[in-house]
């Protein structure tokens, strides 16, 4: 994978992650009131973002 894919592989895994967790953590701590779809969704977007980056960047394959 050339260094500009990777690049933009890693800043929307990245926006993914901190805007999933961190509109999880502001439903549950802050929000007057909440649905179930947005903290299921939130938290879907949140480990899709987690996920990617530990894929591509923790656990990298030298072949992958």
């Amino acid at each position: 994978m050339s260094k500009t894919r990777r690049t933009i592989n890693f800043v929307i895994a990245l926006a993914m992650m901190i805007s999933g967790w961190g509109f999880l953590a502001y439903l549950l701590f802050f929000a007057a009131g909440w649905r179930g779809f947005m903290v299921l969704g939130a938290g879907l977007v949140g480990s899709l973002g987690t996920a990617w980056i530990y894929d591509d960047y923790i656990s990298a394959r030298p072949n992958g």
